[in-house]
């Protein structure tokens, strides 16, 4: 029996020793921004209230940090800032480390974790774009560029393949970058403040050999359908300088804006009428014109008359607008025309898709009808005909203005008297304590002012 309980004694020393080891290590795998790292070990590793021992692990990680115990049986190491993309580091148990009891650990000893490859966080344009778009991405790390054609691509509605991408380099890429030179301060800015640098918005922005920057200039390789649903995909497998590549795709959504269009319109007193000549007219473009080819659009009518563009405050300081108005009155059930300047383009180059249809045929109504006052403040004599003159335009016959011949004359109108119809005596009572002599005298008076 005692032998017996020996040998089982003898067994149970190494699965006891085996158990002296890390019970949790956190982070663990692909994790973004981390500040701390946070180990606790199975067993009392330091005696309680002496937190100054020595780390138990060897850091290989290229950003600073600092170890402390926690408690007897947590240790921590915290970094002097959040860890940016593109970090990979190495926690090791140090050779013999033991705990309080004396027992060597056992099970695991090294452990990895890294912060994940670049990853899109701002990006240029936003909304509709154009169907040859050039994309300007803000990451969180700066990539190898080799590894961005292989892994990235456009997904479109109506092309069933995946389109490549191109990477802008060189001028053209300069010229791109000088020319979004607010929005990349921004997020340089925000960069380099991460790792502890000050940017200055005066630097002229490059990336050459000696000074990368986290910025992708990408375009598709193909012209996009107008009006379609696109998708930029950032892919996984795009990596940092360092190697750490994306784990999975980052989609960027985006409309495609629609063909290059000129659309006419006009306020009509009905469904399907012309145009009322004393409203103003409006020919609105899907896209941004040239400010010159705006005001070189002209409206003409019979006898040589012609309207020229006219522009609001905001719309004569801008470059290229959308919309152009004429303003008349112009003559009633007149046909005019609308004529646009030779090769009229967007701001992206492109033709109108329905140029077909200028010059094009506008054709006003007669004037609406009207019946106005000459102002919102009128005085009419206490004496007199008690007139005031009013506008009238288009009134159906007869009206109040021009009788029929054959009617006869209408009696003037005869004036309401200000007083009620029936007089009702005021009847005198006693209310709340009044006297009944001071009730009759209050409706004597009343009835005589009604009088």
């Amino acid at each position: 029996m005692r032998f017996l309980s020996a040998v089982l004694c003898l067994l149970s020393l190494p699965l006891a020793a085996g158990a002296q080891s890390i019970t949790s290590f956190s982070p663990d795998g692909t994790v973004k921004g981390v500040r701390q790292v946070q180990v606790r070990f199975e067993t009392q590793m330091v005696a309680f209230g002496d937190l100054r021992l020595p780390d138990p692990m060897d850091i290989d990680c290229p950003e600073k940090g600092k170890g402390r115990w926690i408690d007897g049986s947590s240790w921590s190491y915290d970094f002097v800032r959040d860890l940016p993309a593109g970090i990979a580091c190495r926690f090791t148990l140090k050779p013999g480390l033991r705990d309080l009891a004396g027992a060597a650990l056992k099970g695991q000893g090294d452990y990895t974790f890294n912060t994940g490859g670049p990853v899109v966080v701002e990006q240029l344009p936003r909304g509709d774009i154009d169907e040859n778009q050039v994309f300007v991405l803000a990451l969180d790390a700066v990539p190898d560029e080799r590894t961005i054609v292989p892994h990235a691509w456009c997904r479109a509605d109506g092309v069933n393949e995946r389109i490549p991408v191109r990477l802008l380099e060189g001028a053209e890429r300069q010229q791109v970058l000088d020319a979004r030179k607010n929005f990349l301060d921004r997020q340089l800015h925000v960069y380099f403040a991460a790792r502890g640098v000050v940017w200055r918005a005066a630097t002229r922005v490059r990336n050459s050999g000696k000074e990368k920057l986290p910025v992708a200039l990408l375009r598709c390789a193909r012209t996009l359908p107008a009006g379609a649903k696109m998708a930029l995909v950032w892919g996984a497998g795009i990596a940092t300088e360092t190697g750490i590549a994306n784990t999975q795709d980052q989609e960027l959504p985006f409309q495609v804006r629609p063909d290059f269009s000129a659309r006419f319109s006009c306020e009509r007193m009905r469904r399907g009428g012309h145009c009322i000549p004393i409203l103003p007219m409006t020919l609105s473009f899907s896209a941004p014109v040239s400010m010159a080819d705006a005001g070189a659009i002209r409206l003409t009518g019979p006898r040589g008359a012609s309207w020229t563009p006219q522009f609001g405050a905001e719309q004569a300081k801008a470059s290229h607008v959308d919309s152009v108005s004429f303003v008349g009155p112009f003559p009633e059930k007149a046909t005019l025309k609308l004529a646009l300047p030779p090769q009229l383009r967007d701001d992206a180059g492109r033709t109108l898709i329905n140029q077909s249809r200028f010059p094009l045929t506008v054709l006003t109504d007669e004037q609406p009808p009207l019946v106005k006052f000459p102002a919102r403040f009128g005085i009419i004599e206490a004496r007199g005909d008690r007139l005031l003159p009013v506008t009238v335009r288009n009134i159906e016959a007869p009206s109040a203005s021009r009788p029929a011949a054959n009617a006869s004359p209408r009696p003037p109108p005869r004036l309401c008297p200000l007083a009620p119809r029936t007089r009702r005596p005021l009847r005198a009572r006693r209310s709340q304590g009044r006297p009944l002599r001071r009730a009759k005298r209050a409706a004597r008076d009343d009835l005589a002012a009604r009088r």
